[in-house]
Parts: structure tokens; C-alpha cells; sequence
């Protein structure tokens, strides 16, 4: 069994026994051995979701490519346009008002979404 030493400062010694304190832990053995082993195993765990988000926003993307392939090989001229306009009418709702209002200084939303509709298809 090993045995970890190091030298604390008197503030450090200060912080170490408040935070033992709030924390119930009676010994530092288990003060540190709690702190570190706890926290280990809960960034091992953020890790692994975030790869896995990771791993899906790759196979939405290779999906988007896919569908973008698919609209440009269908002989849609104003493809580029309309995924614009697209990404423009989604994302215009999740901004504060103040952007908004200088997007509409420069665009009117209304007309390109009247874009968007003229084409007979939906939008998912």
C-alpha cells in the first residue's frame, strides 16, 4: 500500500479543514482519497459523454453532407440560397430581440421565408 505526502502552506492547511468539515470527512486519508478518486471517475464520466455527443454531431453532419449532396445532384440551382435562408429562419428565433432588430435592418424575413415556401416542398 502506498503512502502520498506533500507539503501544504498554513492557507492551504486553513482550506484543507474547512472543506473537510463541509465535506463530514473525519480523516485527510479519506478527505483525499475521496476528492481524488470521486473526481476522477466523474470527469471519466463527462468525458464519455462528451465524446458521445461528439459522435453524433459527426454522423448530423455526414447526414446534412448526404442531403446537401442529394439536393445539389437533383439540379437545384439555388441550393446554396435556400440552405441559407434555411439557417437563417432557424436560428433568427433563438437570438435576443436587439439582434433581431439589426438583422431585420439588412433582411427581411418575412420574403425569404416566402423563398423558402415557393418551392412547393417542406422543410424539415
Amino acid at each position: 500500500m502506498g503512502n502520498a505526502q506533500f507539503r501544504t502552506t498554513d492557507e492551504e492547511e486553513r482550506i484543507i479543514e474547512q472543506r473537510m468539515l463541509l465535506a463530514g470527512d473525519r480523516s485527510r486519508s479519506e478527505h483525499f482519497r475521496r476528492i481524488y478518486f470521486d473526481s476522477f471517475q466523474q470527469g471519466e464520466s463527462t468525458l464519455g459523454e462528451v465524446r458521445a455527443e461528439i459522435r453524433d454531431l459527426a454522423q448530423g453532419f455526414e447526414e446534412l453532407r448526404r442531403l446537401i449532396g442529394k439536393l445539389a445532384d437533383a439540379g437545384g440551382g439555388d441550393v446554396e440560397q435556400r440552405l441559407l435562408a434555411a439557417l437563417f429562419c432557424m436560428l433568427y428565433p433563438s437570438v435576443t430581440e436587439g439582434v433581431q432588430a439589426n438583422m431585420d435592418r439588412y433582411m427581411d424575413k418575412d420574403a425569404i421565408e416566402k423563398f423558402l415556401k415557393g418551392t412547393g416542398r417542406k422543410l424539415r
